[in-house]
């Protein structure tokens, strides 16, 4: 093997390599870039849709206390299952053009996105087809199970994907511009 060593003289028979990933196989190509800008424009145009349809179900509802209902519910779930790979595909867009030093923090981000990922596409599919084909007294504890009123699994299930799996990746994902010291301690805390 080519640039290893023992990495130890007691440890008899271990091999490190000390080769160094090469260029070719890290290099951010204009395909990676293309991507990245279209998913990320797709990815804020429909948040923006998600946003109006969310404003629109809270006039029609009356008020702001008022549960959402079809069709802006139905509309904001569609949505949301349109968004979750698109924001995978996002983030592994992002580990790809990461430095070499960020490596492992943009993967350790790139996991916590497939697991929201998977949480919340599991829920939310869960919710447009089981939670409305079933009726609500038919099935002991529905609302336990498939509403959005607290307490329940699909609300703690999804506060789970979207506060804590999809959360820190964000803090990691800030703009360049705001390199220095005190963005480093803002970012960390």
């Amino acid at each position: 093997m080519t640039g290893a060593t023992p990495s130890h003289s007691s440890s008899a028979g271990v091999i490190v390599s000390l080769a160094a990933p090469t260029e070719e196989r890290n290099r951010w190509t204009p395909a990676d870039q293309l991507i990245g800008i279209w998913v990320a424009w797709t990815v804020f145009a429909l948040a923006l849709i998600y946003v109006a349809v969310m404003t629109l179900g809270f006039i029609a509802a009356g008020s702001l206390d008022a549960p959402l209902v079809d069709p802006a519910f139905a509309i904001m779930e569609i949505l949301i299952l349109v968004q979750a790979p698109l924001i995978v595909l996002l983030f592994g867009v992002f580990h790809r053009y990461a430095a070499p030093r960020s490596r492992s923090l943009s993967l350790a981000a790139f996991a916590l996105v497939v697991v929201m990922a998977g949480i919340t596409l599991s829920v939310h599919f869960v919710l447009l087809t089981v939670g409305r084909q079933v009726p609500s007294g038919q099935l002991t504890g529905f609302d336990w199970l498939f509403s959005f009123n607290w307490p329940s699994v699909a609300y703690a299930l999804d506060i789970l994907a979207w506060d804590y799996c999809f959360g820190p990746p964000c803090w990691r994902r800030r703009p360049s511009s705001w390199a220095g010291a005190q963005s480093e301690r803002c970012a960390r805390a």
